[in-house]
């Protein structure tokens, strides 16, 4: 389940959260990835007509976070595509392989305001008292 908070400000901003299982750090991006798309658009029926592969390196569980959202969001953006499949896979520089199967987003049941961005504010990827992984992330809408 995602939860989205919205405020108003200079922009329209949301912050999403969901839980995420405990698994690799890889298996939680991916998760993470899947509850960004699925907290605005229904994708599941969409046929892929694209693949994508990106590599992305950072610092921190947090700005790995960033990272993936920000380049899930522009292949929505920049190319009309929207991921109904993603990947993570370790790579050997301590970053991520990104992969994405994409489908043409106009074709996406879109219900809700569509992120454009990742904000660096307020990130938080940690286990809660009980153990259980969770992420926090504010978009900008």
């Amino acid at each position: 389940m995602v939860t989205w908070r919205t405020t108003t400000g200079p922009r329209w901003l949301a912050a999403a959260r969901w839980p995420v299982p405990p698994q690799s750090g890889q298996g939680r991006e991916r998760s993470r990835a899947r509850g960004l798309v699925d907290s605005f658009a229904v994708v599941a029926s969409l046929l892929p007509h694209g693949r994508a592969e990106r590599h992305l390196t950072a610092r921190s569980d947090e700005d790995l976070l960033a990272a993936v959202m920000d380049e899930v969001l522009y292949w929505i953006d920049a190319d009309g595509e929207i991921p109904v499949s993603v990947a993570v896979r370790p790579a050997p520089d301590c970053g991520v392989v990104l992969f994405l199967v994409l489908a043409r987003a106009a074709d996406a049941e879109i219900f809700g305001a569509v992120p454009k961005a990742a904000s660096p504010h307020h990130l938080r990827c940690a286990p809660d008292p009980a153990g259980r992984w969770s992420c926090a992330i504010t978009v900008d809408v």
